[in-house]
């Protein structure tokens, strides 16, 4: 039997987060030709389940019970000597390669092998997309196709909220209101959406927008799951531009989407690294605000993403 794997993720992670570790082990099973375990949404997020059946995957285990077959395989300890508990860098094509032949070298000594991944391990270069993985990944999708907006603008929760932590990939709100101004100005008749949440003070962001004749403001109540998130991913799936800082959730909306002919325009600081690069995708860096130039050049690659 060929290795399985299983992701060790974060259970508190909001839907792209979390969805992106679940990911992980799917596309190394595709790339490896491996199995993966398909482990359901739990805690706070069991309604997700709905919407997302790993089980549909061709690569998902689906064999006897694994307690009676599998021997657990700790694979960072091959990597990290240090024994500290740490993901793998899979921007690093070493690593991955790295990771592929420890398991390979057990699996051809003929050890049944579980593999458990480091807790919240991203894909970095694994986020690649075939006809094979698109195909299969649309089996596990169950979202309720909506009408979806021309161009769909996400500001991630912590770029609204300033988180701390994360403060290294906020992009302010008033780039966003720029961007949003020009686009509703530059194209009139092509319907925008702007998703997001609430401030912590329960402020509307971005509230002076709504005078905006196109622009419609998608604004959760809740800092927590709901099924508006399962929506608003549903819609930006179906945009034929889609404009996000450092997201997850924007980069999956991105990476799921039937429209090959999706545009994605990422947001980025000097220092990011590990956006889903696609053939249908740029990317602009930012420091303390936008210029001139770089708006414009946006507003060309939304254009020639327009019919």
């Amino acid at each position: 039997m060929k290795p399985v794997l299983i992701s060790h993720y974060n259970p508190y992670g909001r839907f792209g987060h979390t969805t992106l570790n679940r990911l992980t082990t799917f596309l190394m099973a595709h790339y490896f030709d491996w199995k993966f375990l398909p482990s359901r949404y739990d805690y706070f997020t069991e309604h997700w389940n709905q919407f997302i059946d790993w089980k549909q995957s061709e690569k998902a285990y689906k064999g006897e019970a694994l307690y009676q077959l599998i021997e657990m395989v700790d694979i960072l300890n091959d990597l990290d000597k240090d024994g500290i508990n740490r993901t793998f860098d899979f921007e690093k094509s070493t690593n991955i390669r790295k990771v592929k032949r420890i398991i390979d070298d057990q699996y051809a000594k003929g050890k049944q092998l579980l593999v458990r991944l480091p807790f919240d391990q991203f894909p970095g270069k694994l986020l690649k997309k075939t006809d094979t993985i698109h195909r299969d990944l649309q089996n596990c999708l169950k979202l309720r196709e909506l009408s979806s907006y021309d161009i769909s603008i996400h500001i991630r929760r912590g770029d609204v909220n300033m988180v701390n932590n994360h403060s290294r990939w906020c992009i302010s709100d008033e780039i966003y209101e720029i961007l949003l101004r020009e686009l509703s100005s530059e194209f009139p008749n092509e319907t925008i959406c702007c998703y997001s949440q609430l401030n912590t003070d329960g402020s509307i962001p971005l509230a002076k927008i709504q005078e905006l004749p196109n622009v419609t403001l998608n604004i959760s109540n809740s800092t927590w799951t709901n099924k508006d998130e399962i929506d608003a991913f549903s819609q930006m799936m179906g945009s034929k531009v889609i404009i996000g800082g450092r997201s997850a959730f924007s980069q999956l909306a991105h990476f799921c989407s039937k429209n090959e002919q999706q545009f994605f325009i990422g947001l980025i600081k000097d220092n990011d690294k590990g956006f889903y690069q696609s053939t249908k995708s740029s990317f602009h860096k930012l420091c303390a605000d936008i210029n001139i130039s770089t708006i414009n050049s946006i507003l060309q690659e939304v254009k020639n993403s327009l019919p």
